[in-house]
């Protein structure tokens, strides 16, 4: 199998603050991996952040650790809705269109000097802190649980769930491009949280896949709008 992998230097690497948690990466692979132990998502077309809320305040980060609380204002509120102490979620920030695509190019220009930021939406996957308990060795598959369960009480808006891609996986390929979409995220139900690419450990490289098609331009994603699903089944 084909890996494609990227270097980058010590002065690229961001400084770690205190209490952030690094995201997990993907790491691209010629094939969606067969199997009943993968969840198979769809890419969403946005920003990847993590959004932390510690005794109600709220931060929101770029994938870079970046601070961009203030661009993200309904993320700030969807997570103040949450009934927890702490959390840290780990997830995508996108506008949808009137079809429930997510467009890369709509989230910029709400993002823009003009823009309706009211329109952000938040689409979460992860979770790897939960009211002072560390969640990153736990598998996949129980993050996910503990997730569906702090969105469902209530449900805040703004939020919507990634839910796990049904069917058979190895027609998901051909599905995501029916759909004009780039690719598939793949990820091991029991595999921990690990922070980067971990390219030098193949048991972590094998963690979470995502299937490229480079003939496309853009990442794109139905989105359905109501309560999360867990999406193991």
């Amino acid at each position: 199998m084909k890996w494609a992998r990227s270097t980058a230097s010590a002065r690229d690497k961001p400084r770690v603050p205190a209490g952030v948690v690094p995201p997990m990466h993907p790491t691209l692979v010629d094939a969606v991996p067969l199997g009943p132990n993968w969840l198979h998502e769809i890419k969403w077309d946005g920003y990847r952040v993590g959004a932390y809320l510690q005794d109600g305040k709220v931060r929101v980060l770029t994938r870079n650790l970046h601070d961009w609380t203030k661009e993200f204002p309904t993320i700030v509120q969807a997570m103040s809705q949450l009934k927890a102490t702490n959390a840290m979620i780990d997830g995508e920030a996108f506008v949808a269109d009137v079809g429930g695509m997510s467009h890369f190019n709509l989230l910029q220009r709400a993002l823009g000097r003009s823009g309706d930021r009211s329109r952000i939406m938040f689409a979460v996957f992860d979770l790897t802190m939960l009211n002072g308990e560390d969640l990153r060795d736990w598998p996949l598959a129980e993050r996910r649980e503990r997730l569906f369960d702090l969105l469902s009480t209530p449900h805040p808006e703004g939020i919507v769930f990634s839910e796990a891609i049904e069917g058979n996986p190895g027609d998901l390929l051909e599905q995501a491009c029916a759909f004009g979409l780039e690719g598939v995220v793949s990820k091991r139900l029991d595999s921990p949280y690990r922070s980067g690419r971990r390219e030098e450990c193949e048991g972590q490289m094998h963690q979470e896949r995502r299937v490229h098609r480079h003939r496309l331009r853009a990442w794109r994603q139905l989105w359905r709008a109501g309560q999360p699903s867990t999406g193991h089944g």
